[in-house]
């Protein structure tokens, strides 16, 4: 008799966020201490993404899987999801899963040292109209992507907007920018402010 081989669990939303990272603090990138874990969840996607025919949920399943990869430091199989992502939230014409997806390749874009077109990304998704949580963490990730520039007093701007349109009680959100503010407070004081702020069109 042949052995009955159990498919994984599907996927849920809380999977992912029970993966822990942490922000380096003088690099302002994620550090996944499990990477194992993050690895198996980015397999576990493989039979939703299959079998999903639905544009904005399989925007939001490859949005994952990007943000998994990156973790992972898998930084082209990230971009190559993530732009997959961006057709489907585009053609479903959802603002909420092209936001996500603009923003995570942004993301991806910042750790390969392409800030022109981060920049320009990030600055497209936090002037759309989604809710102000999501903005938040555009204007957060705009922010270390600012650091890595040296553009100090522009990442103080992105960072006081993501606590402005953060949640007021979310106390993981007030961590991770008080590390950013403990960074980019370091780097001013040994190399200065940098350049005035952009203009934001």
């Amino acid at each position: 008799m042949a052995e009955v081989v159990e498919r994984p669990a599907a996927l849920s939303a809380a999977d992912l966020e029970a993966i822990r990272w942490r922000l380096d603090g003088g690099t302002l990138r994620e550090v996944v201490d499990n990477k194992d874990a993050l690895r198996e969840l980015g397999e576990r996607l493989d039979d939703p993404l299959a079998e999903e025919t639905d544009n904005v949920a399989k925007a939001g399943l490859l949005s994952v899987r990007a943000e998994v990869y990156r973790l992972l430091g898998e930084l082209g199989m990230a971009a190559a999801a993530v732009r997959l992502a961006l057709a489907h939230a585009e053609t479903a014409q959802d603002v909420q899963s092209t936001v996500i997806a603009q923003a995570e390749l942004a993301h991806i874009l910042r750790l390969r040292k392409d800030y022109e077109e981060a920049d320009r990304l990030f600055t497209k998704a936090a002037g759309a109209d989604v809710p102000d949580p999501l903005r938040s963490v555009v204007h957060e990730n705009a922010g270390r992507c600012c650091f890595d520039q040296g553009r100090h007093m522009e990442a103080l701007d992105h960072f006081a907007q993501a606590v402005r349109l953060g949640r007021p009680d979310d106390q993981e959100l007030a961590e991770r920018i008080g590390v950013c503010l403990e960074a980019v407070y370091i780097h001013v004081l040994r190399d200065g402010w940098g350049p005035y702020p952009r203009a934001r069109d």
